[in-house]
């Protein structure tokens, strides 16, 4: 017969258990549990707060009920190149406007490139360009690939 400390050892160690996991859902960001982003996911600060993160430096931005990621940035005087992913590129112009918002004074262009989550790594579907003379010029790159096994 176990006696009642084994019992409380084993109560105790279910405890700390269940402890260990609500502690561990509970750091990770919000926007990760959010948007349903992999535990490995960095969560970028918030858009103005930094500088945008440099090369090598992939991370998410939460925007409202969908999150992108960056994949590289290159800047060059006052230009910068931003790739990005997206769950839609229709999103685009709305990540652009978001870097125009939060560093207002830092560009005088600002080109993004935008990739699908869902697609296999290909060229990006679309580009939006940002000036303050010009505005957002939107183009094109071309059609959706398939998605495989659909």
């Amino acid at each position: 017969m176990i006696s009642w400390r084994a019992h409380g050892g084993w109560v105790a160690a279910l405890v700390a258990a269940s402890a260990l996991v609500w502690y561990a859902e509970g750091v990770r960001p919000p926007e990760v549990r959010a948007h349903g982003l992999p535990d490995s996911a960095t969560v970028c600060p918030p858009l103005g707060q930094e500088p945008l993160p440099p090369d090598g430096y992939p991370c998410w931005f939460s925007h409202g009920t969908w999150a992108w990621r960056l994949r590289e940035t290159l800047s060059h005087y006052d230009s910068i190149v931003v790739n990005v992913t997206l769950p839609d590129v229709d999103h685009t112009r709305d990540v652009a406007a978001a870097i125009v918002r939060a560093y207002p004074d830092a560009y005088r262009e600002i080109l993004l490139y935008a990739y699908e989550n869902d697609l296999p790594e290909t060229l990006a579907l679309r580009r939006v360009q940002w000036t303050p003379e010009h505005g957002y010029v939107t183009l094109e790159l071309g059609p959706r690939p398939p998605v495989p096994g659909q």
